[in-house]
């Protein structure tokens, strides 16, 4: 929505102003202000049904005009002289000058430098004809009703961006005589005022702003806050209508007819789940499961009694050590005792499947029997029957059918 802010205010004869050395003039202007201001009917095309008044109370807040993007939209907007006229690039040549210079915030207002280039509008300036200040910016109004400083309100505006600034003759300003030039002739506008940095807390961007407006700016900020979200909420629930309730309920019935199927999926795995646990626990299986671990140790101890084998250290363990290095691997069972086995007697496992493992696992114990304990050692436990030997994990493979 588009919104241009004229055609109110009180009388006003503007101060002077300041000439650059190439005869441009420069001067400080107010742009916005915090309040709530009248707008005509007129001026909005989607009004909530239920605001008959003609007249249209609209709160502009400080943190919509001292947001970061309503103040970098601001510095290098255009200025119109006595009129409005929306500036775009296919007239952008009947400009008057633009704003100079980084925007601030000092007390109420957003302020900001203005260089007018146009030699009549100079003129105008300097004969005090024009000097009032009025934005036309771009803007959304949220229909929330509310009350600040004692004055009602419809609506507030937020996510203003500038187009441009109309220089205007007394009067004709909607946020009134105050929003205008305010620099006087060959004065600095920053000498009499002490400025601060203040932290803006809902954008974090930084902003100028005298120094007894600051004591008051973060009070102040905290309670619009306040009252945009409790406003925003009290809004929401008076907007909702029957539909989003009839679509709530749709979709609380679609979300518990879901959750009814997933139970019922849940029961069906859980049963499958229980039937094979019961099927692991029970004393057929467990005791089936016992004497294979126990199998396993045995055909272990097998090929570790009949070949020379090596210790995690890499060393090689004596005879006389042969069963305490057998402790060593009681516990192991499964992929763990066939990775620990082979690797004793120097087979490297790295790369090799499960299946591989346990392959050569059981040909390691098919062979342990006929296994020389005098030349066993490493890769070179298993020899092929023509007395041929392979070097190495494949060698090895090879040897027992892999």
């Amino acid at each position: 929505m588009k919104i241009i802010n004229q055609f109110t205010g009180e009388s006003y004869r503007p101060d002077s102003w300041e000439m650059t050395p190439d005869n441009f003039l420069r001067v400080h202007a107010r742009v916005l202000k915090e309040g709530v201001f009248p707008y005509d009917r007129s001026e909005f095309q989607d009004i909530p049904g239920g605001i008959t008044d003609q007249q249209i109370m609209i709160y502009i807040p400080m943190d919509s005009i001292s947001s970061g993007e309503c103040m970098r939209s601001l510095e290098g907007s255009q200025a119109t002289a006595y009129q409005h006229n929306w500036i775009t690039p296919e007239n952008a040549t009947e400009s008057k000058g633009h704003a100079a210079g980084s925007a601030l915030i000092n007390g109420p207002y957003q302020e900001i430098d203005y260089l007018v280039t146009d030699p009549e509008t100079i003129g105008a300036v300097k004969r005090r004809e024009i000097g009032e200040i009025s934005a036309a910016y771009h803007a959304e109004v949220q229909w929330l009703p509310g009350e600040w400083n004692g004055q009602k309100y419809h609506g507030i505006q937020r996510n203003i961006e500038h187009n441009h600034s109309a220089i205007l003759r007394p009067e004709r300003g909607r946020l009134g005589e105050d929003v205008k030039i305010l620099n006087s002739k060959g004065t600095n506008i920053m000498a009499d005022v002490t400025m601060v940095k203040v932290r803006l807390p809902r954008t974090g961007r930084f902003v100028f702003m005298n120094e007894d407006g600051s004591k008051d700016f973060e009070e102040e900020n905290r309670r619009a806050e306040e009252d945009r979200v409790r406003n925003e909420e009290e809004g929401a629930k008076k907007d909702r209508s029957i539909e989003e309730k009839m679509k709530g309920h749709e979709d609380l019935k679609k979300e518990n007819e879901d959750l009814k199927r997933e139970l019922e999926e849940s029961k069906g795995e859980l049963s499958v789940i229980k039937k094979k646990l019961d099927e692991l626990l029970s004393d057929e299986s467990v005791e089936k499961k016992a004497g294979e671990m126990n199998e396993e140790q045995k055909d272990a101890d097998d090929i570790v009694e009949n070949a020379e084998v090596k210790d995690e250290d890499g060393k090689e363990v004596p005879e006389e050590k042969k069963e305490e290095f057998k402790n060593s691997y009681r516990k192991l069972h499964g992929e763990k005792l066939h990775t620990r086995i082979l690797n004793s007697v120097g087979i490297d496992t790295k790369g090799m499947s499960s299946d591989a493992k346990r392959g050569a696992f059981r040909a390691a114990k098919a062979m342990s029997p006929r296994v020389n304990r005098a030349t066993v050692s490493g890769h070179n436990m298993f020899q092929n029957q023509s007395g041929g030997s392979h070097t190495g994990r494949d060698a090895s493979l090879k040897t027992l059918g892999f």
